[in-house]
């Protein structure tokens, strides 16, 4: 399956990333650094989860979509405009 995994280099998108990785599955690892992604097989590419644009453009092809991003607890409203534009779009 082919996967855009947003957040892949955080403490829990770097276990999921592995365990897609694990399971065959083809990812797209979504991240602000594209450096710190050490798992071997995924596609890498820099991204702006907060960035409607970025966000349809890592998603495009994809089977499926996951987000481990942790929006700063002050601003959840930062993802939800971003997937909102998307899903309308």
């Amino acid at each position: 399956m082919k996967v855009v995994l947003f957040g892949a280099s955080g403490m829990i998108g770097s276990r999921i990333l592995e365990e897609l990785l694990s399971r065959g599955h083809q990812v797209t690892a979504v991240v602000r650094n594209p450096e710190k992604v050490t798992a071997k097989g995924a596609t890498v590419v820099k991204g702006d989860v907060t960035d409607a644009a970025s966000v349809a453009a890592a998603a495009k092809g994809a089977e499926a979509a996951i987000s481990a991003y942790a929006p700063p607890q002050d601003q959840p409203e930062k993802l939800l405009a971003a997937t909102g534009s998307v899903l309308e779009g």
